[in-house]
């Protein structure tokens, strides 16, 4: 329990034992302090139960603070959720070049939030920005159900430094596109023919085509895998006209290290069916490339048998710099020693490494059929807390109402926000150096991010804990070991699970505690 809560409790023999702690903002000007509180029993929220949680709250931090305000919340969101909310929309108007998304002040009281946001060059001037200030204020009401006033505040940043941060990235990109392009064609060696006249010395790997032109003549070269004897299946023809014959084909697909090609080899008449080597040797096709209903396959014209070396892994680095979600850092003001124990960690293992707390929701469970729709993380160094990180992921594909019933994201949620290709290089760069954690990830979310980084070229090869197996190893006789059961047991707060920014900010401080405790 919070510091401040407990006080509340004992002050007032447990009369607020539901209530929770949302956060503070101080104003160092004024040394005003809003505590943001909320409780299930709506007759413990009267004005008379706020002035004596204001005179509570004084007594507590003595002379810290001159003047307090107590706010209740009256939205479905956290402060950090609302918080969130509210960056998604506005880079949605503002890349992450244009505003600086990390210096947003939000002014938070009963009736109204006031959002300042820092603009990197100067749009005041714009005949559009008083609409654009409409737009952005409507949008966040509907998702937050709250009344927010807009700013804009210019900030120093000139325009050129943005501009040559965009050369930048656009230097970057190609860089590594052409190392990761090199790394799809091999040179190929003792060639065998096996159908057709192949007449090609290198190849690409098998899995590694996407954006290949259409009809284009290309050899692919994989181990050899399913091959099948099948016949096409014509629709019956319309009154009038001439029914077509079935067609014989031979279907086979190419593997290279889990990525895939098909292939298929049309039969012509009095033809021949080829000897096919035998599953799992190395074989190369020519043909061209085709993408019906998009699903690529190659028209196969020949094949051989041959012998390739494979070429060394080649992974793309992290950004230099934060492309679409820029890291927080951790300014909650119940870090604060006002709210929570402040002591300095003795154990090596915090103090040693940098870790990264992590938590996903998904479509659904299965990582090679569902896919990531929101990414919360917590750095921690020397066994604090001190950053953050935290999107929604557009999936590109409809979320599962069953989905949305355990998360409560819906498609309206994320329709604007970045796809997985522009978050995974942010993540990679945020998790670079550091342990990953999370609460039963190395059998759930690891497997998400393992797929997405596979697909991308990413290498998150990073040592991994798990807070699930340093529970289940070191608190005996709980009824289950969910997330919820074990931060109960431990007294920390989890509030709203089911989020990942609120899951990973409670596996973080439970990941501290068990440590400190059991290592």
């Amino acid at each position: 329990m919070d510091k401040i809560v407990k006080y509340i409790n004992t002050q007032t023999n447990n009369k607020y034992q539901n209530l929770l702690f949302f956060g503070a903002v101080l104003s160092q000007n004024t040394s005003t302090m809003q505590i943001k509180f909320d409780i299930d029993d709506k007759s413990l929220k009267s004005q008379e139960n706020v002035e004596e949680l204001k005179e509570l709250c004084k007594k507590y931090l003595c002379s810290y603070i001159n003047k307090i305000e107590i706010i209740f919340k009256n939205c479905s969101l956290t402060m950090e959720e609302f918080k969130d909310v509210c960056k998604i929309v506005l880079n949605n108007y503002f890349s992450l070049s244009n505003t600086e998304l990390s210096n947003i002040v939000f002014n938070f009281n009963d009736e109204i939030t006031k959002i300042i946001v820092p603009i990197k060059f100067s749009i005041l001037n714009n005949p559009e920005v008083n609409d654009i200030i409409k737009d952005i204020k409507n949008e966040i009401s509907s998702k937050t159900n709250q009344n927010v006033e807009i700013e804009f505040e210019e900030s120093s940043t000139t325009s050129l430094n943005l501009l040559d941060d965009r050369k930048s990235q656009i230097l970057e990109d190609t860089m590594i596109d052409e190392v990761m392009n090199k790394n799809k064609k091999v040179e190929l060696s003792n060639i065998e023919r096996v159908f057709g006249d192949f007449d090609s010395s290198n190849a690409y790997l098998a899995g590694s085509l996407i954006d290949e032109p259409e009809n284009e003549i290309i050899s692919v070269v994989g181990v050899l895998k399913s091959v099948d004897i099948r016949e096409t299946k014509p629709k019956e023809a319309e009154e009038g006209k001439r029914q077509l014959s079935p067609r014989k084909y031979l279907s086979f697909e190419l593997e290279y290290d889990g990525e895939t090609t098909k292939c298929i080899l049309f039969f012509t008449k009095d033809m021949a069916e080829p000897i096919m080597p035998n599953l799992d040797s190395i074989v190369v096709v020519q043909g061209k490339f085709n993408n019906f209903n998009g699903n690529s396959s190659i028209r196969v014209s020949s094949i051989a048998k041959c012998t390739f070396v494979p070429p060394q892994k080649v992974y793309r680095s992290a950004p230099s710099n934060y492309r679409y979600v820029k890291p927080e850092p951790y300014e909650f003001t119940e870090q604060i020693n006002f709210f929570l124990q402040d002591e300095v960690t003795k154990k090596d293992y915090l103090l040693n490494n940098t870790f990264i707390v992590y938590d996903l929701e998904t479509t659904g469970i299965k990582p090679e059929l569902n896919y990531i729709i929101d990414i919360g993380a917590f750095k921690i160094v020397k066994g604090k807390i001190v950053e953050k990180f935290s999107t929604f992921v557009n999936p590109e594909c409809e979320i599962p109402e069953e989905a949305s019933k355990v998360n409560r994201i819906t498609n309206k949620l994320v329709e604007n926000s970045p796809t997985i290709d522009m978050v995974l290089p942010d993540f990679y760069k945020f998790c670079e150096g550091s342990i990953i954690v999370g609460y039963n990830n190395i059998n759930f979310d690891d497997l998400f991010i393992a797929k997405e980084s596979k697909r991308l070229s990413y290498n998150f090869d990073n040592k991994r804990d798990d807070v699930f197996n340093i529970a289940k190893k070191n608190i005996l006789g709980l009824k289950n070991y969910k997330l919820s059961t074990v931060c109960q047991a431990e007294n920390v707060p989890l509030i709203d699970a089911h989020r990942a920014i609120n899951d990973a900010l409670a596996t973080a401080k439970l990941f501290i505690k068990l440590v400190e405790k059991y290592y």
